[in-house]
């Protein structure tokens, strides 16, 4: 409970986040890092689904995630929960949303391009691992 109350608290506040000079290419680059967010989202639920999973060349999947990133374990652990998982990319949306509406609008593209970069990488090693 406590948890969809943070949610809904950060999307309340998120009205406070509006800049006026947000353009149509920054609505396109968010949803693509949005679109690119929840596919993480779900590739790495599925973690939960198959409690016997281990990555595709043999290694061991909790090592891995310890040296490829060891903030996203920190948080999620190395067997996320379904829910723990949809709260931390939902948290991970909101929040961008809101660093995005914030930057100066020199800056907004390279930070919204640059982290779906970084989101596209995971989902595609998730989808290496057989994940998606």
């Amino acid at each position: 409970m406590q948890r969809l109350l943070t949610i809904t608290i950060a999307l309340l506040l998120s009205g406070c986040a509006v800049n006026g000079d947000w353009s149509s290419r920054d609505t396109a680059l968010e949803i693509s890092y949005q679109v690119v967010n929840a596919m993480d989202a779900a590739s790495t639920a599925r973690i939960a689904d198959t409690p016997d999973w281990t990555p595709v060349d043999g290694t061991n999947y909790i090592r891995r995630i310890e040296e490829a990133v060891p903030l996203t374990r920190a948080v999620l652990g190395p067997r996320p929960s379904k829910s723990d998982t949809y709260i931390y990319f939902a948290t991970m949306g909101v929040s961008h949303w809101l660093i995005a509406r914030s930057l100066p609008p020199k800056w907004r593209p390279w930070f919204q391009g640059g982290t779906t970069l970084l989101s596209a990488d995971a989902v595609i090693g998730n989808c290496d691992n057989g994940l998606c």
